[in-house]
C-alpha cells in the first residue's frame, strides 16, 4: 500500500521539475536584454546558501543556467566571508519576455536585482516567505540624493560589488550615480569599477547583467564598455543640471508600450 501511493507522488514531482527545466538541456538565451527570452531556464531556489528570495509571488525566480550558477558563487563567497544574506529581487519570469511593469530589461534570463545590504547587525536574519512578499528596496542615499547616507549604507556593499564585478560572467552592474561615487573615492582606480555603470535608481539595489554565455549564438551582447573606470568627467556629468534636467524628461514622457517591443520569432513560440 505504501508503494502505490510514493509512486504518484514521484511522479507528479518529477513532472513538477520537468516543467519549469530540463535538467538534460543548457538554457539558452535568445535575443536583447531588453527584446528576448530564454530557453530551459532554471528556476532559483527561494532559499539558499547566503541568499533569500523576496516577493515570490512574483514567480520572477527564473534564470538562465549561467546567472544561477553566478548568484550562488556570489551569495556562498559574501556569507562565507561577511556572515551576511543577500535579498534577491526580480530575475525573470518563466521563459522571460517583457514584463508587466517598469522593467525594460529582464528579458533573457541573465539580469537579476540584488537588494544592497544596510548597516547594522540584521543582514544575517532569516525571514519567512510571508515577511519577505511585501519587501522593496529602499534607498541608502542622503536626502539630496548626491551620496551614500552613512546611517545606512553597510560598508560591506562595495566589497559584494566587487566580488561580482571580477566574476568573468559579469558584463555590468547597474549602480546610482552617487554610489560610483562613492565606491570611485574608496576604491581609487580599481580595474573592476569599469563593470559598475551608473543610471538614475539603483540606489536601494543593484542590478547585475551576465554576458551573453558561450554558445548561446542567438543571444545579443550589449555594446562594449568604454575604457577606465568611469570615475572621471564621465560620472561627473550625472551630477549636473543637464543630467537632472534630461531624467525629468524622461520621467515625464510615456514609456514605451510593451507590445512595441520586437521580439525574435523564436521568443514567439515559447512565451
Amino acid at each position: 500500500m505504501k508503494y502505490t501511493i510514493l509512486i504518484p507522488v514521484l511522479f507528479l514531482s518529477f513532472y513538477t521539475l520537468s516543467v519549469a527545466q530540463n535538467p538534460f538541456e543548457d538554457s539558452e538565451a535568445i535575443g536583447k536584454y531588453t527584446a528576448g527570452c530564454v530557453l530551459n531556464p532554471r528556476q532559483l531556489p527561494v532559499d539558499g546558501f547566503g541568499y533569500q528570495v523576496i516577493r515570490t509571488s512574483r514567480n520572477r525566480y527564473y534564470g538562465h543556467k549561467e546567472l544561477i550558477q553566478f548568484t550562488e558563487r556570489l551569495s556562498t563567497k559574501v556569507r562565507s566571508n561577511y556572515s551576511a544574506k543577500l535579498l534577491i529581487a526580480d530575475i525573470t519570469k518563466r521563459n522571460g519576455g517583457p514584463m508587466l511593469d517598469d522593467h525594460s530589461s529582464h528579458q533573457t534570463g541573465l539580469d537579476i536585482d540584488i537588494l544592497y545590504l544596510k548597516k547594522g547587525n540584521g543582514n544575517n536574519q532569516y525571514l519567512s516567505i510571508s515577511e519577505r512578499e511585501h519587501l522593496s528596496p529602499k534607498s541608502l542615499l542622503n536626502n539630496s540624493k548626491t551620496d551614500v547616507n552613512p546611517n545606512k549604507w553597510s560598508w560591506i556593499n562595495g566589497e559584494v560589488l566587487k566580488i561580482a564585478a571580477n566574476d568573468k560572467s559579469v558584463d555590468r552592474i547597474f549602480v546610482n550615480p552617487a554610489i560610483k561615487k562613492d565606491l570611485c573615492d574608496k576604491y581609487k582606480k580599481e580595474d573592476w569599477l569599469q563593470k559598475l555603470r551608473p543610471w538614475w535608481g539603483h540606489d536601494g539595489h543593484f542590478h547585475v547583467r551576465i554576458k551573453c554565455p558561450e554558445g548561446d549564438n542567438k543571444c545579443i551582447s550589449s555594446p562594449a564598455l568604454p575604457d577606465g573606470t568611469g570615475c572621471g568627467s564621465d560620472l561627473n556629468w550625472w551630477f549636473s543640471k543637464k543630467a537632472r534636467d534630461e531624467h525629468y524628461k524622461k520621467k515625464l514622457s510615456s514609456p514605451k508600450k510593451k507590445e512595441e517591443v520586437k521580439l525574435p520569432k523564436e521568443c514567439l513560440e515559447i512565451l
